[in-house]
């Protein structure tokens, strides 16, 4: 198969899509085992060069990389349940790169980790504040708070929802509201 090929399959720059898919063997087609069939998915998905882009980073960013790539490669319910959610969104693939324990999750067929409980998230969320106050920043002289509406507000998001959110800002007592503002900006 040439390069070409590639580029009637689907995939709008051959010359990328071989690199991403020669770190996942399935480039030549018959690389290492299993690397046609791995062809063959990333090639029929809504995406193929969105797919195989996001396939190789989440390889790159594995502890394991070519174990990875033997897994995607030989066991297919895995390339059925992955090639198809990073074919459809760019920000899940970049997720997947940064998590990629969670593509492990999927590979065994479980779902991604439970969210986190909203308690564990404010005291997260009020020790990184505290950190950065104590790193030589001048305290701030605003409270700030920041809303999800909508679909955000209301957890319903999915790969197609927009975000929108609102900021407000309530100046501390005594300080100046002008400085509050600019520092809420």
């Amino acid at each position: 198969m040439s390069r070409s090929a590639l580029a009637r399959l689907g995939f709008e720059d051959p010359e990328a899509a071989v690199a991403d898919l020669e770190r996942l063997g399935a480039w030549p087609p018959a690389a290492a085992p299993g690397g046609d069939r791995l062809l063959t998915e990333i090639a029929g998905s809504a995406a193929p060069q969105l797919a195989a882009r996001a396939l190789a980073g989440i390889a790159a960013a594995h502890p394991d990389p070519d174990g990875f790539a033997a897994l995607l490669r030989r066991r297919l319910g895995f390339r059925r349940r992955l090639v198809p959610v990073v074919a459809a969104s760019r920000s899940l693939g970049a997720w997947l790169a940064v998590h990629p324990e969670e593509a492990d999750r999927l590979a065994d067929g479980r779902p991604f980790a439970a969210p986190r409980r909203r308690e564990e998230l404010v005291a997260q969320a009020a020790a990184l504040v505290v950190a950065a106050g104590e790193s030589g920043y001048q305290p701030s002289p605003v409270r700030l708070a920041v809303l999800g509406m909508g679909k955000l507000g209301g957890a319903e998001l999915n790969y197609v929802s927009d975000i929108d959110v609102l900021f407000c800002h309530q100046p501390l007592e005594g300080a100046d509201p002008e400085a509050a503002a600019r520092a809420a900006d």
